[in-house]
């Protein structure tokens, strides 16, 4: 009876760590899918409202973005996004920082490093 309440308590403690540090990276790729469908399917959007559309779902999913941290642009056709954020988790004593930067496309990372 103790024995098993110890194994279940050990169980529900290694996935409440699993979750606690694995949450931001699922996040991440939530939001570069995000980005690369809203960079191939926009329409005649313009940056801005791509820009909100973008922000709106960073909101919703509860990643620190700011539109400083952003980038959008319509070239010849194709549209750049590119972000970059970064996040710290802490769990009891051990911390960990991530640092996250999802883009629509590889010409997309380079724009982002002449850009910025």
């Amino acid at each position: 009876m103790i024995r098993g309440l110890f194994v279940f308590t050990l169980i529900i403690l290694c996935l409440n760590v699993v979750y606690v540090f694995a949450s931001p990276l699922v996040r991440n790729q939530m939001l570069e899918r995000k980005i690369h469908d809203i960079a191939s399917n926009h329409g005649n959007k313009t940056e801005l409202a791509l820009q909100g559309d973008v922000m709106t779902f960073a909101y919703e999913k509860g990643i620190d973005l700011t539109e400083r941290n952003l980038l959008i642009r319509i070239l010849d056709g194709e549209t750049i996004i590119a972000a970059r954020y970064s996040v710290d988790v802490n769990y009891w004593r051990y911390s960990r920082h991530y640092e996250f930067f999802p883009v629509s496309s590889k010409k997309a990372a380079l724009y982002w490093k002449h850009e910025r």
